[in-house]
Protein backbone atom coordinates (compact mmCIF):
# COMPACT_ATOMS: atom_id res chain seq x y z
CA UNK A 1 0.00 0.00 0.00
CA UNK A 2 1.33 3.43 -0.94
CA UNK A 3 1.79 6.11 1.72
CA UNK A 4 -0.20 9.24 1.09
CA UNK A 5 0.17 12.67 2.61
CA UNK A 6 -2.97 14.22 4.13
CA UNK A 7 -4.56 17.27 2.53
CA UNK A 8 -4.40 20.50 4.52
CA UNK A 9 -5.00 24.21 3.98
CA UNK A 10 -1.83 26.14 3.15
CA UNK A 11 -2.40 29.90 2.76
CA UNK A 12 -6.07 29.22 2.04
CA UNK A 13 -5.36 26.62 -0.66
CA UNK A 14 -5.80 22.84 -0.42
CA UNK A 15 -2.38 21.14 -0.62
CA UNK A 16 -0.53 18.07 0.60
CA UNK A 17 0.94 18.38 4.08
CA UNK A 18 4.33 20.10 3.55
CA UNK A 19 7.46 18.09 4.36
CA UNK A 20 8.48 18.54 7.99
CA UNK A 21 5.01 19.67 9.13
CA UNK A 22 3.07 17.65 11.67
CA UNK A 23 -0.68 17.14 11.48
CA UNK A 24 -0.76 17.46 15.28
CA UNK A 25 0.88 20.91 15.24
CA UNK A 26 -0.56 23.19 17.93
CA UNK A 27 -2.83 26.06 16.93
CA UNK A 28 -1.09 29.40 17.06
CA UNK A 29 -2.79 32.70 16.57
CA UNK A 30 -6.35 33.65 17.34
CA UNK A 31 -9.88 33.08 16.18
CA UNK A 32 -11.19 36.50 15.25
CA UNK A 33 -14.55 38.05 14.44
CA UNK A 34 -15.29 41.33 12.69
CA UNK A 35 -17.37 43.82 14.68
CA UNK A 36 -18.27 47.54 14.48
CA UNK A 37 -16.85 49.99 17.04
CA UNK A 38 -19.66 51.64 19.05
CA UNK A 39 -17.26 53.63 21.24
CA UNK A 40 -17.30 57.44 20.97
CA UNK A 41 -13.61 57.34 20.04
CA UNK A 42 -11.07 55.15 18.31
CA UNK A 43 -10.17 51.84 19.94
CA UNK A 44 -6.61 50.49 19.78
CA UNK A 45 -5.13 47.01 19.53
CA UNK A 46 -5.33 44.82 22.70
CA UNK A 47 -8.34 46.72 24.08
CA UNK A 48 -10.77 44.41 25.94
CA UNK A 49 -14.30 44.78 24.54
CA UNK A 50 -17.86 43.57 25.15
CA UNK A 51 -20.75 43.09 22.70
CA UNK A 52 -22.72 46.35 22.88
CA UNK A 53 -25.26 45.24 20.21
CA UNK A 54 -25.50 42.56 17.54
CA UNK A 55 -22.31 42.86 15.48
CA UNK A 56 -20.95 45.76 17.57
CA UNK A 57 -18.46 46.27 20.42
CA UNK A 58 -17.46 48.86 23.01
CA UNK A 59 -14.69 49.11 25.61
CA UNK A 60 -15.23 46.71 28.51
CA UNK A 61 -14.80 47.61 32.19
CA UNK A 62 -15.31 45.80 35.49
CA UNK A 63 -17.71 48.30 37.09
CA UNK A 64 -21.02 47.02 35.67
CA UNK A 65 -22.41 43.60 34.75
CA UNK A 66 -23.18 44.54 31.14
CA UNK A 67 -19.78 46.06 30.37
CA UNK A 68 -17.83 43.30 32.14
CA UNK A 69 -18.81 40.51 29.72
CA UNK A 70 -15.57 40.54 27.73
CA UNK A 71 -15.86 38.87 24.32
CA UNK A 72 -12.25 39.45 23.28
CA UNK A 73 -9.37 41.78 22.55
CA UNK A 74 -9.18 44.09 19.54
CA UNK A 75 -6.50 42.90 17.09
CA UNK A 76 -6.81 45.68 14.52
CA UNK A 77 -4.21 48.42 15.12
CA UNK A 78 -6.87 51.15 15.44
CA UNK A 79 -10.63 51.02 14.86
CA UNK A 80 -12.40 54.37 14.34
CA UNK A 81 -15.92 55.01 15.64
CA UNK A 82 -18.43 53.27 13.38
CA UNK A 83 -15.73 51.27 11.57
CA UNK A 84 -15.32 47.49 11.52
CA UNK A 85 -12.38 45.87 13.26
CA UNK A 86 -11.09 42.45 14.22
CA UNK A 87 -11.59 41.05 17.74
CA UNK A 88 -9.78 37.91 18.95
CA UNK A 89 -12.16 35.70 20.94
CA UNK A 90 -9.77 32.81 21.64
CA UNK A 91 -6.16 31.81 21.04
CA UNK A 92 -3.18 34.13 21.36
CA UNK A 93 -2.87 37.85 20.71
CA UNK A 94 0.45 39.40 19.68
CA UNK A 95 1.34 43.08 19.87
CA UNK A 96 4.39 45.24 20.54
CA UNK A 97 5.43 46.00 24.10
CA UNK A 98 4.31 49.61 23.56
CA UNK A 99 0.87 48.50 22.39
CA UNK A 100 0.45 46.27 25.47
CA UNK A 101 1.70 49.11 27.71
CA UNK A 102 -1.05 51.39 26.36
CA UNK A 103 -3.69 48.90 27.56
CA UNK A 104 -2.03 47.65 30.77
CA UNK A 105 -0.50 50.98 31.89
CA UNK A 106 2.69 48.96 32.39
CA UNK A 107 6.19 49.27 31.02
CA UNK A 108 8.02 46.76 28.82
CA UNK A 109 4.94 44.84 27.69
CA UNK A 110 3.37 41.82 29.32
CA UNK A 111 4.96 39.87 32.17
CA UNK A 112 5.59 36.17 31.52
CA UNK A 113 3.18 33.81 33.30
CA UNK A 114 1.24 36.70 34.83
CA UNK A 115 -2.56 36.76 34.85
CA UNK A 116 -4.38 39.75 33.38
CA UNK A 117 -7.84 40.90 34.45
CA UNK A 118 -10.36 43.45 33.22
CA UNK A 119 -9.72 46.83 34.84
CA UNK A 120 -12.35 49.22 36.21
CA UNK A 121 -11.11 51.76 33.63
CA UNK A 122 -12.84 51.15 30.28
CA UNK A 123 -10.63 49.36 27.75
CA UNK A 124 -7.81 48.56 30.17
CA UNK A 125 -6.25 45.40 31.64
CA UNK A 126 -4.60 44.98 35.03
CA UNK A 127 -2.56 42.34 36.85
CA UNK A 128 -4.61 42.85 40.01
CA UNK A 129 -8.10 41.39 40.15
CA UNK A 130 -10.68 43.63 41.77
CA UNK A 131 -11.79 42.92 45.34
CA UNK A 132 -14.29 45.78 45.56
CA UNK A 133 -17.89 44.84 46.38
CA UNK A 134 -20.20 45.61 43.46
CA UNK A 135 -17.47 45.26 40.83
CA UNK A 136 -16.80 42.29 38.55
CA UNK A 137 -13.74 40.06 38.61
CA UNK A 138 -12.97 39.02 35.01
CA UNK A 139 -9.95 36.92 34.04
CA UNK A 140 -8.89 37.77 30.46
CA UNK A 141 -5.59 35.99 29.82
CA UNK A 142 -2.01 35.14 30.73
CA UNK A 143 1.25 36.63 29.47
CA UNK A 144 3.29 34.12 27.47
CA UNK A 145 6.00 36.69 26.74
CA UNK A 146 6.38 40.47 26.66
CA UNK A 147 4.42 40.53 23.39
CA UNK A 148 2.02 37.53 23.44
CA UNK A 149 -1.07 36.86 25.57
CA UNK A 150 -2.95 33.57 25.74
CA UNK A 151 -6.66 34.37 26.00
CA UNK A 152 -8.69 32.52 28.62
CA UNK A 153 -11.67 34.85 29.02
CA UNK A 154 -13.98 33.91 31.89
CA UNK A 155 -17.47 35.10 32.76
CA UNK A 156 -17.63 37.99 35.26
CA UNK A 157 -17.85 37.19 38.97
CA UNK A 158 -19.81 39.90 40.78
CA UNK A 159 -18.23 40.73 44.12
Amino acid sequence: MALRKPLVLVNGEIAQLPAGDDIDAPFSGAIEISLVNDNAGSVVICTPVYASAAGHFDKANATAAGTAKVIGLVTSTTVATGASGQVAVTGTVSATTGQWDAVTSGSGGLVFNTNYYLDTTAGKLTTTSTTTTGQNNVFVGRGLSATVMELGIRQPILL
